[in-house]
């Protein structure tokens, strides 16, 4: 599945091998080990965790004969996982992108971090109980942000 709202890994790299796993089960990737080493070799140049619980592990250079399909996985951890935030706190959602192309790729990192800082979506994130809900959100705001700019307040 490309959401998963209970997410079980406990650390970084535990993280990094059940992203890669689940992108490969959703056949978006061919090769998970080969994803895991490019991801765990982006977090050893720096944490891709941006603060607020939130992480956007990336290979460091998109690779076309890595992914078969732009996409993005999104987990959930309940317990939190510690991740080198920059605030030092745990990391509560994880959207890993995938894309073959930097253009693709930074296209992606752009739009998820726009939606991202929409007040008060991460507490939402947290308290939705199905992928159905959570891909909604993420349309609505989507929605928002095309016919109201950059008026992305939401009452929450």
């Amino acid at each position: 599945s490309l959401i998963n709202l209970d997410f079980q890994a406990r650390t970084k790299e535990d993280v990094l091998k059940e992203l890669s796993r689940s992108a490969c089960e959703a056949a978006i990737v061919g090769d998970a080990q080969k994803l895991y080493l490019e991801l765990a070799k982006r977090e050893q140049m720096l944490s891709t965790a941006t603060g607020h619980g939130i992480a956007i592990p990336h290979p460091r250079d998109p690779d076309p004969a890595m992914f078969t399909r732009a996409n993005i996985l999104m987990a959930r951890s309940a317990a939190g996982v510690e991740f080198d935030a920059p605030d030092n706190e745990k990391v509560y959602l994880f959207f890993m992108v995938c894309a073959p192309d930097i253009a693709v790729h930074l296209r992606i990192l752009a739009k998820l971090s726009e939606m991202l800082n929409v007040n008060g979506v991460v507490k939402k994130l947290m308290s939705l109980s199905t992928s159905k809900e959570i891909i909604q959100l993420l349309l609505e705001i989507e929605w928002q942000s095309f016919f109201h700019g950059n008026q992305l307040e939401r009452d929450n």
